[in-house]
């Protein structure tokens, strides 16, 4: 059945309705004619104001049903657009609020934009969406509890912090490293840091930065007086030399005061700045377990810069390689 067939039907049945009722009518004044003498005309008078009666009134009910159905799809469409006008505002301020926050963020503008310009180009993999969300979620808390709290803790080393750290470093970068003796008895420097790929890249990024013109100062606090003779330590304090570091030892009779039950491996770069790393357990057979942790609050900074500049001050210069 076509449309207009569809459309004719209503009307074919309001007009035979009004046709039956028009004829029941009829018949029925026929009948009363014959017991009341009245005429013909009446009855067919009669019978079209009935038919005539039922056809309005079939049109107006289906006028009613028609404006009601009007009214619901009328209200369901007010409803859709208020709820896609309240969700598009909602979006225009939030996106106004975040482009302020972009403009009073103490960080570059542009790579903040380039941020949300890299996001839109993630592709759909749903594994590679989840990835890229744990990352912008770790990117949020790392940038949340540095603003707020001013100190960020990583279970573990992290050596995306250190070795950023040092890439932006602009003036200087006084590092502590605590040697201990491991099982053996040989000498372990940073908990074996200079041994591995983290340690590596970190003398590359130091020889960068020295030509930039920062001043890295590294002091080795030995565990042991006999450390100062050892071998691999001797060629690490080289290294560093090599790279244009000063290094310094420092012995436990040197060590002043109360300090050598409260020393621990930090750096403080540009005095603004400490990054700490310290053993948070150790597994039977294996390597300590590190805590990573960023401190940017001035009062605890200034408690590193102070107490580095007073194991500096008691520590020794390292003779020169003959």
């Amino acid at each position: 059945m076509d449309v207009r067939q569809r459309a004719r039907s209503p009307l074919v049945t309001k007009v035979g309705l009004s046709v039956v009722f028009g004829a029941v009518t009829y018949i029925m004044a026929g009948l009363l004619e014959a017991e009341t003498s009245n005429s013909t005309v009446f009855g067919l008078i009669l019978s079209v104001f009935i038919g005539g009666i039922v056809f309005v009134v079939q049109f107006l009910v289906d006028t009613e049903r028609r404006i009601d159905q009007m009214q619901r799809r009328l209200d369901e469409t007010l409803g859709h657009n208020q709820r896609e006008i309240t969700d598009a505002f909602q979006r225009l301020y939030a996106a106004t609020e975040l482009f302020g926050l972009v403009e009073t963020a103490p960080v570059e503008t542009e790579g903040l934009l380039r941020l949300v310009r890299s996001v839109a180009q993630v592709p759909k993999d749903r594994l590679a969406t989840r990835l890229a969300e744990a990352e912008l979620e770790k990117v949020a808390g790392f940038l949340k509890d540095l603003g707020e709290s001013g100190d960020v803790h990583y279970d573990g080393e992290d050596r995306d912090w250190l070795l950023g750290l040092v890439r932006v470093a602009a003036q200087s970068v006084d590092s502590v490293g605590v040697v201990v003796a491991d099982e053996a008895g040989r000498p372990v420097v940073n908990a074996g840091l200079w041994h591995r790929d983290l340690g590596i890249r970190y003398l590359d990024e130091e020889l960068e930065a020295v030509g930039r013109g920062v001043v890295f100062r590294q002091l080795f606090v030995l565990d042991a007086a006999s450390f100062a003779a050892d071998d691999d330590l001797v060629k690490l304090v080289r290294r560093h030399e090599r790279v244009g570091g000063e290094v310094r030892l420092l012995t436990p009779e040197d060590i002043p005061g109360t300090r050598a039950a409260t020393l621990f491996d930090f750096l403080v770069f540009d005095q603004t700045l400490s990054y700490e790393s310290t053993p948070a357990t150790r597994m039977k057979d294996g390597p300590p377990l590190l805590m990573t942790r960023l401190v940017t609050r001035p009062d605890r900074v200034h408690d590193r810069v102070r107490r580095f500049d007073e194991l500096w001050r008691s520590a020794r210069a390292v003779p020169p390689a003959e």
